[in-house]
């Protein structure tokens, strides 16, 4: 991602069948949303290191009235909620925050606002992020959006770390910042409990 050998990276990550179907309904994921003027996305990280869309909203060519469908994106996360255990949500709260107050409201401790415009905070996200696609614990599912996604981001060094910029102010990254965030809840939330399991004290 971002730089030639990080994209590469992640590509290489992708499932060599295409894109493959959404974790089973139940399985604990962690959930990220990003959104800009011109697009929003919701992306889930399952605990294994795959990165899966969920949702994506993008301005259409030449539509300078379009506006995300904030509704649209409420119910999807609403149905994320509902199909998965979601450990942790990072959304990101750029014009967004009485949403993400909202989804705190109704889904409790899990939701988190998360600056991505801030370089303190996205700067190890996207160092975890990194890493993992280098070490082979990051995968995805092949899709063509979050990919092209991928490929548009880049970073971009500043004093206090690096964050994601646009590669050229048309080529979209909401889903590429949505699977940072992703992952980063991922590692952030509590390992789910086997089920079923009757623990045994041996005398």
């Amino acid at each position: 991602m971002c730089q030639r050998s990080d994209r590469q990276r992640v590509r290489d990550r992708a499932d060599p069948d295409g894109p493959a179907e959404e974790p089973a309904g139940g399985e604990q994921i962690g959930l990220g949303f990003a959104a800009s003027e011109d697009g929003a996305a919701l992306v889930g990280a399952t605990e294994a290191g795959t990165v899966f869309q969920i949702g994506l909203w993008e301005r259409p060519a030449g539509d300078a009235d379009w506006r995300v469908p904030r509704a649209e994106v409420d119910r999807s996360v609403l149905a994320a909620f509902s199909r998965f255990k979601v450990g942790r949500f990072l959304a990101s709260q750029r014009e967004w925050i009485g949403e993400v107050e909202r989804w705190a409201e109704r889904h409790g401790e899990a939701v988190l606002a998360f600056p991505t415009n801030s370089t303190k905070r996205m700067d190890p996200a996207l160092s975890r992020f990194r890493v993992a696609a280098a070490e082979g614990d990051l995968h995805h599912d092949g899709g063509g959006d979050l990919a092209r996604h991928i490929g548009n981001a880049q970073l971009r060094s500043t004093t206090a770390g690096y964050t994601l910029s646009k590669a050229s102010p048309s080529r979209a990254i909401d889903a590429a910042t949505a699977a940072v965030l992703a992952f980063e809840a991922r590692a952030g939330m509590e390992p789910a409990k086997a089920e079923g399991v009757v623990m045994v004290a041996w005398r």
